[in-house]
């Protein structure tokens, strides 16, 4: 064969080559560009304003399935987040739950990528304006206090309901701690107890004291500049109709006005 026309065949073949591996090469970019247009990444956010310790629960779900959570501190905007990437578009539901066993449920569709903000689960009170009226005419008034350290962890809750203008019941609960064995290994079992009482309305001249007195013990501690370390944590929570008031202990010392609350009402 005639070395020209021998050229001439190479260069045609090569020609097809190349056409293949670049057609090729156009379907493999295609089909991953549409897989990936069939994945978005999430983010859920607990607004900063909200205490990370309100929440009980938060929970992803799609088609019945549940997402692992697991919320990371960002310290540049000192808040609460989750993040996930690569996942399948369509519908999901977020159920948030909090101290007061309140559960709120988010449906969305995801399309694409998409921030989520936890935010608005109460009106929080402007300490600012915060007035003994708001607590008088409230309805009903929930406490939840929880305290954690190296070696205990429990929480209490105090409901008030108003009877009439004089007098309120109070529903304290309370876990009870046993060592019991299941499945052939020592567990710790909590067990809420419930105690029942009438108290009188001096009980909400108290409470005022204690959430204006407690803001009082913060500013002292921010002004002057003195703070404590500690290995227990206390948080209070306080849920005058859907008004919330919120105080964690961290940095102060010797903050005892909840327990002085409790020791002066509950029996």
């Amino acid at each position: 064969m005639p070395a020209a026309i021998n050229e001439t065949l190479q260069m045609k073949y090569s020609l097809i080559i190349l056409v293949s591996v670049f057609l090729l090469s156009n379907e493999i970019i295609a089909k991953h560009t549409a897989n990936r247009k069939e994945y978005s990444n999430l983010k859920i956010i607990l607004d900063r304003s909200l205490s990370f310790k309100l929440l009980t629960s938060v929970s992803l779900t799609s088609n019945g399935i549940d997402l692992d959570i697991n919320w990371e501190y960002d310290e540049p905007t000192r808040s609460f987040n989750c993040n996930w990437s690569n996942l399948s578009k369509g519908k999901y539901d977020l159920n948030i739950k909090t101290v007061f066993e309140n559960s709120t449920l988010l449906t969305f569709n995801l399309t694409g990528d998409t921030s989520i903000v936890i935010s608005n689960l109460y009106d929080l009170i402007d300490l600012s304006k915060m007035n003994k009226a708001s607590f008088k005419n409230a309805d009903s008034i929930r406490i939840y206090f929880r305290s954690t350290g190296c070696f205990h962890n429990y929480k209490q809750k105090i409901t008030l309901r108003k009877s009439d203008d004089k007098n309120y019941h109070l529903t304290f609960c309370y876990d009870t701690i046993t060592i019991e064995k299941i499945n052939g290994r020592k567990m710790v079992v909590k067990t809420p107890v419930f105690t029942y009482q009438n108290v009188t309305a001096v009980i909400i001249d108290s409470l005022f004291n204690l959430v204006k007195n407690s803001q009082v013990q913060r500013k002292k501690a921010f002004e002057t500049g003195i703070s404590c370390v500690s290995t227990t944590h206390e948080n209070l929570f306080i849920l005058i109709n859907n008004s919330l008031f919120q105080f964690s202990d961290a940095g102060l010392c010797d903050w005892n006005l909840y327990r002085n609350f409790k020791r002066e009402f509950i029996e």
